[in-house]
């Protein structure tokens, strides 16, 4: 405690310290106040001259002075003792008996049982000082109480003197050093707290019992116009408007019966009447509280909250407006739902009434070049071959417009699964064989053979083609184009390179854009919508890869672009071994031009065909797919051929592959003899190859296969399609007649187009699950229309196949029909 709050105490001790201390109460009397003595007490001191008569009246004041001086020590709020010259207790407050436990009766004539034995010299030596007339303090010190606790004090101790000066004894205030502390906590926190309520910004009211105020902060003059002082004692009903008043003080009764605290945000629309009679919003927080006498008063809060109403009335108002933008953008939707729709059936409407007239030109005009009714004269098979050839390039610019605006609208449905990635380049390179051999162009692969991809077959053949046939396109006669591959982490990359005309670098940024072309660049070459590569790009990103190109003018180009890879075959067996659907024949040329002879010959009869244009490449695959027959050109380059017919005789895993030689050499007994099973001069007609295969193999089995398609043209392409193959075509114009021929008829499996009169495809194909005996037979979808995402779901689930007539579709036809039909050859 600071020195200025020992005034009370000091002021008494000071007083009773001074030599022959006087207090004056009339003009001819003085009471001293002497020591030592068992308490402290007054002596009167009286004039000669005072007559007898009045000693009585003097003696009753001395001892009512004495009484009174007693009650000022003992209500002192500090403890106060006293001391002889030999440090024994003259004096003990009340205070002194509450601070350390011992009556005053308890220690009077005592050395100081609060003294602990540590502190007994420190004391004596406090005690001495005093004899010298000095003052002390304050100091602190040890003692402790009658329980034993320790208690550390604080004193401040001063002499005390008899009525000549002479020092008796000393007397000392003591304060608890614990207790101060606690009540300077306190102090603080009522300060501190004072100033939280003083300097907030919303009004703090206290109310009575009775609803009068009874204490005010400050921001009740800047928020309500009235001071604190004006507020104090009047009713809180003051600060409502006049048309409240009456009904407040039931709400404000009611409240008192059952006072509970009250947050604000209780959605009570509240106001406030201000001193000049404005009105504003408020919120209000209500807590009850306990004053003196077990009283309950009532804390209020109150928020002026103005500003958060207009806020509110904005945001009410942003809001009505954002909801009739909503509701207008919902209308928008709609309207843009419904041309979604609109554009959705007219792109399928087009797909089909565009994909379907040229699916059957082109199948007829494939048919006619590969004459499998007869030969053709040679301007015969070049106007054929003419129609063919625009009719594909018209085919390809549908789908690329078809593609991108699938791919735009993210209806683009990939069907991923695990293929050999080998196989689907060699496929590929036969395809675009022709076109490479017109030009002199030499193709080379360069595919490691155990590499396994998981993505969609038909989109990676077309992202392949794209670039081969662009690569094809702009290299001069004579040159190279090669595909490559190479493991990048856990995905694949396949590069097709050339040695063409290159692309310039400003050119290799845009190349990708749809409808851009670098003609300009690429020496007046311009062909196409410009949609190819940026189709390309989009199919590759969907698969979650990327593509990139590396070129410069006159140094070709390199198209790289990564799929995902599956695990190897020898690791995880990631290709499922397929049903083989035809006959399989490994095809070993050293031309490409020949190659595609071949296949052309052989894909109409059933059978299935992989190239190889190397002796590495042809032994390695007779061992991997262990083909059903080989056709071996002997010059493969050089003489390669003769090795791999050593190799193919001496490896027991191909020994017993049936090897057709077809060479332009004329050593048929040497071939023979390395183990061939026929050798046949070149050139070789297809009946004379088709013939030789028959009688290692065997014939083909036929089987009934139901044709349902409206359109005549379109059942007889693909009639001409399973008759070649070795099936019987029974032909239904719409899906009533395919029911009743289903119902009469012994059916293998059916190929079914969608859009028809009367009974289109999806209710035959549902009519069909339904029925037991129909449920089981095998439906290959094929149709011109672009199906959505749901249609592709649902057709997956109950067909076999789904293939569009605007995608390569002959060889998946047939071999899906295979696998379907439990296999090609009879036994």
């Amino acid at each position: 405690m600071p020195p200025r709050q020992y005034a009370p105490a000091m002021a008494i001790a000071a007083q009773a310290a001074r030599p022959a201390s006087v207090v004056k109460f009339t003009s001819n009397l003085k009471i001293v106040v002497q020591s030592p003595a068992p308490s402290y007490h007054c002596v009167l001191v009286i004039p000669e001259q005072e007559p007898a008569d009045s000693r009585s009246k003097l003696e009753e004041t001395l001892r009512d002075a004495q009484d009174r001086l007693r009650a000022l020590f003992d209500a002192c709020p500090l403890a106060i003792s006293a001391v002889d010259l030999e440090g024994r207790v003259t004096m003990w407050n009340r205070r002194a008996e509450a601070m350390f436990g011992w009556k005053e009766e308890e220690v009077l004539g005592r050395f100081p049982p609060t003294v602990p034995e540590g502190e007994r010299q420190a004391y004596l030596d406090m005690v001495a000082e005093r004899k010298e007339g000095r003052f002390d303090g304050p100091r602190r010190a040890l003692r402790r109480r009658r329980d034993g606790t320790p208690v550390e004090i604080r004193l401040f101790s001063a002499p005390l003197r008899d009525s000549q000066g002479a020092v008796r004894g000393a007397i000392a205030v003591i304060e608890d050093l614990e207790e101060a502390e606690e009540v300077r906590t306190q102090i603080a926190a009522e300060r501190r707290a004072r100033a939280i309520v003083e300097g907030a910004t919303d009004v703090i009211l206290e109310c009575d019992s009775k609803g009068r105020i009874v204490f005010a902060n400050p921001a009740v003059e800047r928020m309500l116009g009235y001071t604190p002082a004006e507020l104090h004692g009047q009713e809180i009903e003051i600060l409502l408007p006049e048309s409240l008043r009456a009904g407040h003080v039931t709400h404000r009764a009611a409240y008192s019966r059952r006072p509970a605290p009250r947050p604000m945000g209780s959605g009570l629309k509240l106001v406030a009447r201000r001193k000049d009679g404005s009105l504003i919003p408020v919120d209000i927080n209500l807590s009850p509280i306990e004053a003196e006498g077990g009283v309950h008063h009532t804390v209020a809060v109150v928020r002026d909250i103005t500003e958060r109403r207009r806020a509110e009335e904005m945001r009410e108002h942003y809001e009505a407006e954002l909801a009739e933008k909503n509701r207008q953008l919902e209308q928008r939707n709609l309207e843009v739902e419904r041309a979604n729709q609109l554009k959705s059936e007219f792109l399928a409407s087009m797909s089909h009434e565009l994909r379907s007239p040229l699916h059957t030109v082109i199948g007829f005009a494939e048919l006619l070049l590969e004459q499998i009714e007869g030969p053709l004269t040679e301007k015969q098979r070049r106007f054929v071959h003419n129609i063919h050839a625009d009719s594909g390039h018209l085919l390809a610019i549908i789908n690329d417009i078809l593609d991108l605006s699938k791919i735009e609208a993210g209806r683009l449905d990939l069907r991923k699964e695990n293929f050999d990635l080998a196989r689907a380049v060699s496929d590929a390179v036969a395809i675009i064989g022709a076109q490479a051999a017109a030009k002199g162009i030499t193709l080379r692969t360069d595919v490691e053979p155990d590499v396994v991809l998981h993505a969609d077959p038909l989109r990676f053949k077309q992202i392949l083609l794209n670039l081969l046939t662009n690569a094809v396109k702009f290299t001069p006669e004579g040159g190279r184009v090669s595909v490559t591959s190479s493991w990048r982490n856990d995905k694949v990359a396949v590069t097709v390179s050339d040695t063409g005309i290159g692309i310039a670098p400003e050119h290799q940024r845009v190349i990708f854009d749809k409808f851009r072309q670098v003609g300009v660049a690429t020496k007046g070459v311009r062909e196409g919508t410009g949609l190819g590569l940026a189709i390309t790009k989009r199919l590759v990103e969907q698969h979650g890869g990327s593509i990139w190109v590396e070129s410069a003018p006159g140094k070709g180009s390199q198209f790289t672009f990564t799929m995902p890879g599956a695990a190897p075959r020898d690791a995880a067996g990631a290709v499922a071994a397929r049903p083989r659907a035809f006959p399989l024949v490994l095809l070993v040329q050293d031309e490409p031009q020949s190659a595609e002879l071949l296949r052309n010959y052989l894909h109409p009869a059933g059978y299935d065909t992989v190239c190889a244009m190397s002796p590495e490449e042809a032994l390695a695959k007779a061992v991997e797919l262990s083909p059903d027959a080989i056709v071996l050109d002997l010059i493969v380059p050089g003489s390669g051929g003769w090795r791999v017919l050593r190799e193919l005789k001496a490896d027991p895993a191909t020994a017993a592959i049936p090897v057709v030689v077809a060479s332009v050499s004329d050593q048929d007994e040497r071939g023979l003899e390395l183990g061939a099973a026929v050798h046949l001069t070149k050139p070789v007609s297809r009946q004379q190859l088709i013939e030789t295969l028959q009688r290692f193999l065997g014939p083909v089995a036929r089987r009934r296969i139901l044709v349902v398609d409206d359109e005549e043209a379109a059942r007889q392409l693909v009639a001409e399609v399973l008759e070649a193959a070795g099936h019987t075509a029974i032909p239904a114009g719409d899906g009533q007649e395919a029911l009743k021929l289903l119902e009469s008829t012994e059916i293998a499996a059916v190929i079914l187009d969608l859009m028809m009169p009367r009974m289109n495809g999806f209710d035959l194909l549902f009519r069909m699950k339904e029925t037991p005996r129909l449920a089981n037979i095998p439906v290959v979808v094929l149709t011109g229309i672009e199906l959505g995402e749901e249609e592709t779901r649902l057709l997956r689930t109950a067909a076999s196949a789904v293939m569009l007539k605007g995608e390569p579709w002959r060889e998946h036809l047939l071999e899906h029909l295979g696998a379907a039909v439990g296999g090609r050859r009879s036994r």
